[in-house]
């Protein structure tokens, strides 16, 4: 059995959304949780009550609770948290699944019409059940609780699982539609697609019209369009079979087949659901799919360059952390060998194609064949370095702008921060607006630079940083190094002063002080 439980992808935004949503579902099922207790416990008295009537009355033939004392608070908190047509379906299940000849489906009016009587009474005492108002009644098309029932759950393991799930998925395709509003509009169209499927599956099946809830909907459709937007990153998945336990990082399109592929299977080919909707899971994976490829499609072309480099970044670093797991005497060196041999046997015609892609411009292609075609190759820096340098002859482009990235993280883990700081140089002479890959090197390299007087480099790594890199760069830091670099080294004292107006508005604390006392050492 596996489970995907993350991507390999690091975006430097948070999925907020997904958190809340997340969040949501867990608050929304503990009060479901203890809603249930508290209706057991008024269900138990209930029966309680009505076992000592029912020893003084004869006319109990229709009365299922009276005549099933032991049963009777588990069966009528089963009929509350239902509607009227699921009472008379699990009536007319009970009747054909018992063996006792004193009931027929011709008694089911009589039936419910006594249990029906019980239903009053217990709901005068009883608590509201939340599972009845979240739940979506197929034999109703009702829009609000088509969503509703997509926050609620049946019990911890399901709410955990689908969870599980969506943390894998939801991140990425929130980052990558990058807009909250639509991403919200994604989660309810896909939360209405999948009750409407379900509700119309069940009106032409005529089969019996059972309740349901849970994101796996939700979770199916997020599968679904990380499928369409981002095919070619990796989700890391636990293996475990006994006890052999694995992780393994799986592209999500091989992800999407699988799990798409097997509930649609499910629906065409079995009689016997075992209380999964599997119509949700089918709608909710085609619908996402089919919803990125209407309304998204601009937006995967804008980001598959950022995305593409990302994905190498992320697979680069997979190598790195495998060599270090491997290393033991000859071992490494030995695989690094073989690497070695393969990559200078397929390298010509990869240069050849990389090079007809970055001729027309078609940099996401490029990349795409540096994301395949690297897939098993060594993290050498020399194998980039040497690629870095076939490129450059070329002119710049993203292309080398991405190769740059992975020579300076590979330096920078290698510990040959100069090495790293060359290709610095060389990326910014491309665009002064160059990125690293990873925000915990922009400091280090700016002092280095800085301590070796290259000080317009150490500008540049530092300028806008928090535009540029977010949440994951130390804002304060990087602004006082920004403005001494202005002031002191590069004498650009109007711009520093600037530069100081504009942080001070939204200074706090230490970090005030700390530049009231640089803008005294300015003046």
């Amino acid at each position: 059995m596996f489970l995907p439980y993350s991507s390999t992808l690091n975006f430097n935004k948070k999925p907020y959304v997904t958190y809340f949503i997340s969040i949501l579902c867990l608050v929304i099922y503990y009060a479901q949780y203890k809603n249930e207790i508290n209706i057991n416990i008024a269900a138990v008295q209930y029966c309680e009550s009505i076992s000592i009537e029912s020893n003084n009355n004869e006319n109990k033939k229709y009365d299922l609770l009276a005549n099933n004392v032991l049963g009777c608070s588990q069966m009528l908190t089963y009929f509350y948290e239902h509607k009227k047509q699921g009472v008379i379906d699990y009536i007319k299940f009970l009747i054909i699944q018992s063996n006792n000849d004193s009931y027929s489906l011709a008694d089911v009016d009589e039936i419910y019409s006594k249990l029906n009587e019980h239903l009053i009474k217990f709901k005068e005492t009883a608590p509201t059940s939340y599972n009845r108002v979240l739940m979506h009644y197929p034999n109703e098309f009702n829009p609000f609780s088509m969503i509703t029932s997509s926050v609620a759950h049946g019990n911890w393991s399901h709410v955990f699982f689908n969870l599980i799930f969506f943390m894998a998925f939801a991140p990425g395709v929130e980052i990558v539609i990058n807009n909250r509003l639509r991403y919200i509009a994604v989660l309810l169209g896909i939360s209405l697609v999948t009750g409407v499927s379900y509700s119309l599956v069940v009106l032409m099946s005529g089969s019996a019209p059972l309740p349901t809830l849970g994101l796996s909907g939700v979770v199916m459709g997020m599968i679904g369009m990380s499928a369409y937007l981002m095919p070619y990153a990796r989700v890391k998945v636990i293996f475990w079979f006994i006890f052999f336990i694995r992780v393994y990082k799986i592209p999500v399109w091989i992800l999407a087949v699988w799990f798409v592929g097997w509930d649609t299977l499910e629906v065409l080919f079995s009689d016997d659901y075992d209380g999964v909707n599997f119509v949700a899971h089918v709608s909710g994976g085609f619908s996402g799919y089919l919803m990125a490829l209407m309304f998204f499609k601009k937006r995967r072309d804008e980001i598959q360059d950022e995305l593409n480099e990302e994905i190498v970044y992320a697979k680069t670093n997979e190598s790195s952390g495998m060599f270090n797991t491997l290393y033991s005497g000859g071992r490494a060196e030995l695989f690094n060998e073989q690497q070695q041999k393969q990559f200078k046997k397929n390298n010509e015609d990869l240069m050849e194609n990389i090079h007809r892609f970055v001729r027309i411009y078609k940099d996401s292609d490029a990349i795409n064949l540096i994301v395949k075609d690297y897939e098993t190759q060594s993290s050498s820096v020399e194998i980039f370095i040497e690629l870095f340098e076939r490129i450059k002859d070329w002119g710049d482009s993203l292309t080398l702008l991405c190769v740059g990235r992975l020579i300076i993280n590979l330096q920078m883990e290698n510990k040959k921060y100069a090495s790293a700081l060359l290709y610095v140089e060389k990326c910014q002479k491309i665009t002064e607006d160059f990125v690293l890959a990873d925000p915990k090197h922009v400091l280090i390299l700016a002092n280095m630079a800085r301590k070796n007087q290259q000080f317009e480099m150490s500008y540049l790594l530092v300028k806008n940083a928090s535009e540029r890199y977010g949440e994951f760069i130390n804002f304060e830091n990087c602004s006082l190094l920004e403005i001494e670099l202005l002031s002191v080294d590069l004498k650009r004292k109007n711009e520093a002063k600037e530069r100081m107006r504009e942080v001070l508005v939204i200074a706090e604390g230490d970090f005030k002080r700390d530049l009231m006392k640089l803008a005294v050492l300015m003046s």
